[in-house]
């Protein structure tokens, strides 16, 4: 009995444990993390208080919870006037209550007329067409409406096009635009509503919403018509034609109008649950208190077996004017009254669907940080703001409900909120998420097989290759780079489909339906070109008119100089009934790992191309649901549900990383990460994170992009893939720009494969410092990029990144173009570090003028050239001064003269030191017979042949 006793103890003594930062007071339950944040809601579900410490955020009885449906049918009042085109009371062929206004080039050759032919509605449409030979035309359709201020619009237009498909810059186009006014004229900003874009061969509707600004009383409705198709990089397609119709303009209907519904809250085990029922949706929603952050799981029940379109919003509500709203680690607004702060992306290429650039948020004033994130393992399309019009900082998800889907009528998504340090804004926000969640973010990439190379490019920090092992050929070459210890990587572009069109870039291109046709002819092909297009014809996607999306079309990419090539996008779910992308990826892989065994060899993983970069488009085939496991979206287009792409991806990815796991769990999944914001969810299955830039075109460059590729990435490797050198760049400038941007964000500086073929004088001529600043990234690599820097710098010109815990690096950037002389503060008791430290200047051109100790924070003075990037090293005094010593040589093989091959055993010793890199050079007089590169911590016993 004393035993039973002693047990029933134990058991309610680790139950009152569990639950011991959930609690019930009376009619309120308060949920308290470990670190002071906590949150007061009421048995009906209100917020009634945010603090964090001492500090109350709000003290109110106040919604946390609202959604709204989007429905097909609806009713609005459409403020333009003449909206299908139908009145010419002078009779001219134009549109009444329309104007038209050049804005660039020669417009004369644009022939804007009203049509009685092509029409969505009534018994015209406007009909625009151009023939013109001029290079760059634009001008601008408009009318002006009356608008109310803070207030939610819609706008939805008809498009068609003659040549079946429309992208700005390769066909005749249109932007719809909204130049918001003030009452006296002046022009408050022009926003970029809505880019139609892609197939549009039958009439397609393309839908959008907005919010007018503080003191707007009128908005300028422009069309946008864009023609510069003969620029040298652009489409050659003469005599072209689209159409428009049925132009809408209107305030939110009623029907669309956000509902907060209320479900009594009660507590069960360590959690509070809530049950919520309204118009025939079930919220299931649970409340848990993790140890630093507060967690809301939300399951969303469809009670009707019909297809609905549901944003679902979490609120905090309190007033944020006046703090700061961080958009990534080194740019920030302030919060002012009557906006909406956001940093998104568009998810949708055919339309207009909102996502998150991050998984998180952050807002802060001078005492306190908060933020909101979701978890990279549940792809959702979601969107973090705070609107300072109704006073909170929310999150909300658009999901579709269907009765087709693998789990019918269900949706579900998770949030969590957590505190962060006002000091150091979104960097606090990130290594918080980081330490939350560190599986998204590891790496199995073996860093001592990726830096012990020697070949020719290896100087250029080029440690592995991708192939098309498939090919016999391409696998028998490959031994020899196998032999170089070369990490190799199987090829694989499933995201997309890029069918030959057989026509040169000096002829006018197929049109939409001749590509479609195009494909299924391919797929009646033998080889891999005809088994990607039999796996294209299966999983094709589907827009608003069920008719297949087309994504890009290009003109002489490098890889095919001479043709149109275009892209269509391909829903990858592995469980799609038929030959289907998966199946195509593992026959591939397949066969090229027999080749490779074949020939003596195994490849380390696999490279997926253009990652995701075509899966910004919602698959409409309904047939497609059955096979998701995630929840649907829907689109703005025509508020139906469908299928993103993200969510097929994600289960492809999921697939392919279980079938390398089963080969070997080393096996490395690349991918060329060239994509933003949608792609986030693969970034967890990708060992190491290359993407392609270039400095001219402004492709995936500049601090915006570095940051978001250094944020995604954390301490995975991040290579920089440039894409050609322009004819207008000077070489040697460029190199210098291009070494210093790449070394500051620790990226690879890499090139497309054919630069080292034709810059290859000029690249050996900076091999020497080509591989001293290698030498250094791999450095900083090991050491691991730190979004805290710890750092202060009063100059706001002068941009700090931090390296490593122990071993600091620090990359300092000076982006004026003139010299700057500045003090850093390093706040050492942060770093973990005494104030016996050394300062050295390992690579930079700059002069370190003194440096000191005062009451815990480390003052560098020094002066760094004009755009130019520096590293510092900092370390503890007492280390030691030579990075290794030799314990013991062990030679195998005593006679290196008569034999090509020698076995040395050489145990290293590195002291005062956490871990580090070390090059080992074997001589024969002045002859070098060999080089290598180790991570060492500690000690380690290394063989070399």
């Amino acid at each position: 009995m004393v035993y039973k006793h002693f047990y029933l103890i134990i058991i309610i003594l680790i139950s009152l444990l569990s639950i011991s930062n959930i609690a019930k007071d009376n009619d309120l339950f308060v949920l308290k993390t470990e670190d002071n944040l906590s949150m007061v809601l009421d048995k009906y579900g209100y917020l009634r208080k945010i603090c964090i410490d001492n500090y109350t955020l709000m003290e109110d009885s106040k919604d946390i919870f609202m959604y709204r449906e989007y429905w097909t049918n609806y009713t609005y009042i459409n403020l333009i006037e003449n909206p299908g085109f139908e009145i010419d009371r002078d009779g001219n062929g134009f549109p009444d209550e329309w104007f038209l206004k050049k804005i660039k080039g020669d417009i004369s050759g644009y022939n804007v007329k009203i049509d009685n032919e092509e029409l969505i509605e009534g018994n015209y449409s406007l009909r625009i067409s151009t023939n013109s030979m001029i290079s760059l035309n634009i001008c601008a359709l408009y009318t002006t409406v009356n608008v109310e201020e803070c207030t939610e619009y819609f706008i939805s237009i008809y498009v068609k096009s003659l040549f079946g498909y429309m992208e700005i810059g390769k066909t005749l186009s249109i932007q719809i635009k909204v130049r918001w006014l003030k009452s006296n004229g002046d022009i408050i900003y022009d926003e970029n509503i809505l880019t139609p874009r892609g197939n549009m061969f039958r009439w397609k509707k393309f839908t959008n919403k907005t919010y007018s600004p503080p003191n707007s009383i009128k908005a300028v409705i422009g069309i946008i018509i864009v023609d510069n198709k003969l620029s040298k990089q652009y489409a050659n397609i003469f005599n072209e034609t689209i159409w428009i119709d049925d132009i809408r303009f209107y305030k939110t209907p009623p029907e669309f109008k956000y509902k907060s519904p209320h479900g009594y809250l009660k507590r069960k085990g360590d959690m509070i649950i809530q049950n919520i029922t309204s118009n025939n949706l079930r919220f299931n929603i649970k409340y848990k208190v993790k140890k630093y952050f507060i967690q809301i799981e939300c399951e969303l029940f469809n009670l009707v077996n019909m297809e609905r379109s549901v944003e679902v919003v979490f609120k905090l509500p309190f007033n944020a004017i006046g703090w700061k709203w961080w958009d990534d680690i080194r740019n920030f607004r302030i919060i002012s009254d009557k906006k909406i702060y956001r940093n998104i992306v568009n998810c949708d290429d055919e339309g207009f669907l909102p996502i998150s650039l991050y998984p998180l948020a952050v807002v802060e004033n001078d005492r306190i940080g908060l933020s909101i994130a979701i978890p990279l393992d549940q792809p959702r399309i979601y969107e973090i703001y705070y609107d300072s019009i109704e006073k909170y900082f929310g999150i909300k998800y658009y999901l579709g409900l269907s009765p087709y889907t693998y789990m019918p009528n269900y949706a579900n998504f998770t949030i969590i909120i957590y505190r962060s340090n006002p000091e150091y804004g979104f960097r606090s926000s990130l290594k918080r998420y980081y330490n939350f969640y560190p599986k998204y973010f590891s790496s199995r990439i073996n860093f001592n097989k990726t830096i012990n190379i020697r070949w020719n490019l290896s100087d250029y920090g080029i440690y592995g290759l991708q192939g098309h092992f498939q090919y016999d050929s391409i696998a028998r070459k490959g031994k020899q780079y196998s032999d170089l210890n070369l990490t190799l990587l199987q090829y694989i572009l499933p995201f997309e489909f890029e069918p030959r069109t057989y026509k040169n870039i000096d002829e006018k291109p197929l049109n939409y339906s001749e590509v479609i046709d195009m494909i299924y002819y391919l797929a009646e092909r033998n080889g891999y070109i005809g088994l990607k297009a039999k796996a294209a014809t299966n999983t094709l996607v589907q827009d608003i008119n069920n008719d297949i999306c087309f994504s890009q079309y290009l003109k002489g990419p490098n890889y095919r100089p001479n043709e149109w090539v275009p892209r269509i996008p391909l829903n990858t779910n592995p469980e799609i009934s038929g030959f289907n992308m998966y199946n195509y990826t593992i026959l591939i892989l397949q066969q090229a790992f027999n080749n490779t065994l074949k020939y003596g060899y195994m490849l380390d993983g696999v490279e997926l191309d253009n990652f995701m970069a075509r899966s910004n488009h919602i698959d409409m085939n309904k047939t497609r649901f059955k096979f998701t496991a995630h929840p649907l979206t829907f689109s703005f287009n025509n508020f139906q549900p469908g299928v993103h792409l993200i969510i097929s991806d994600i289960e492809y990815l999921e697939k392919l990383r279980k079938y390398l796991d089963n080969i070997d769990n080393k096996m490395i999944l690349s991918g060329n990460f060239v994509a933003e914001g949608y792609v986030n969810f693969g970034i967890i299955y990708l060992d190491i994170v290359p993407f392609e830039a270039n400095m001219i075109s402004k492709f995936n460059w500049g601090d915006r992009e570095f940051n978001y590729r250094r944020i995604m990435a954390f301490q995975k490797p991040v290579l920089i893939s440039y894409t050609r050198i322009d004819s207008e760049l000077n070489f040697e400038e460029f190199l210098e720009k291009y070494l210093n941007e790449a070394l500051f964000y620790g990226f690879y500086p890499n090139f497309h494969s054919e630069i080292y073929e034709e810059y290859s004088d000029l690249l050996n001529k900076y091999r020497d410092k080509i591989r001293q600043i290698i030498n250094i990234i791999n450095n900083l690599t090991l050491a691991g990029w730190q979004p805290e820097t710890f750092t202060y710098v009063k100059n706001n010109d002068v941009w700090i990144e931090r390296y490593g815990d122990k071993e600091i690096f620090l990359t300092i950037k000076n982006t004026r173009e003139d010299k700057i002389e500045t003090i850093i503060k390093v706040y050492l008791d942060k770093l973990g570090l005494n104030k016996n430290i050394d300062v050295d200047l390992i690579y930079g051109d700059a002069e370190i003028i003194n440096s000191y100790v005062n009451n815990g924070v480390l003052n560098i003075r020094l002066n760094i050239s004009g755009l130019k990037t520096i590293v510092l090293r900092l370390k503890e005094k007492g280390e030691a001064k030579v990075d290794l010593q030799i314990d013991s040589i062990k030679i195998f093989n005593e006679d290196i003269y008569e034999n090509d091959i020698v076995k040395i055993q050489v145990l290293i010793r590195v002291t005062g030191i956490q871990k580090t890199l070390v090059r080992i050079i074997f001589k024969i007089d002045e002859k070098i017979l060999k080089e290598e590169s180790i991570e060492i911590n500690n000690a380690v016993t290394k063989n070399f042949i």
